[in-house]
């Protein structure tokens, strides 16, 4: 009988010690905890800081950077900015967060013909989207518009 349940033993402990070791959800490195502090568009990023924030750009205006505030990671973790223009994405970046309270941003190109609503979705490294940007690219040269 100690041959039998030795190994059911065995296998019964192994369990034990491996849920023991795996992190719980939320733990170090696990993006559960993210919040989004500030998320703005702008015209560019100066000294880590947006410049010239606003919700509607010229169509010459030729990139726009998303700049993010993220807040609450425990360990490295990422997000990413997916770029939309209507609803057709653009680009997907993927920006590294590696401490409690981090700055990043993502910049995109913009061709003086893409002009119309676009949105940038920020999501955390498990796909749950964080925060939404809209903002609009015009039709001609002009000051940006702050909301």
């Amino acid at each position: 009988m100690t041959s039998i349940a030795t190994p059911t033993w065995c296998a019964a402990l192994v369990l034990i010690s491996v849920a023991a070791v795996m992190p719980a959800y939320g733990d170090d490195g696990d993006a559960a905890q993210l919040t989004i502090e500030q998320a703005v568009m702008a015209r560019q990023i100066e000294q880590r800081a947006p410049v010239g924030e606003g919700t509607t750009f010229p169509a010459d205006i030729g990139q726009v950077a998303c700049y993010t505030r993220v807040m609450g990671a425990k360990g490295e973790t990422f997000i990413e900015h997916v770029w939309l223009r209507g609803e057709v994405e653009s680009a997907r970046v993927r920006l590294p967060v590696r401490s409690p309270a981090w700055r990043t941003w993502s910049t995109k190109q913009i061709e003086p013909e893409w002009t119309g609503e676009w949105t940038v979705r920020i999501e955390d490294a498990e796909g749950r989207v964080l925060d939404t940007l809209r903002f609009t690219i015009g039709e001609s040269s002009g000051p940006v518009s702050q909301d």
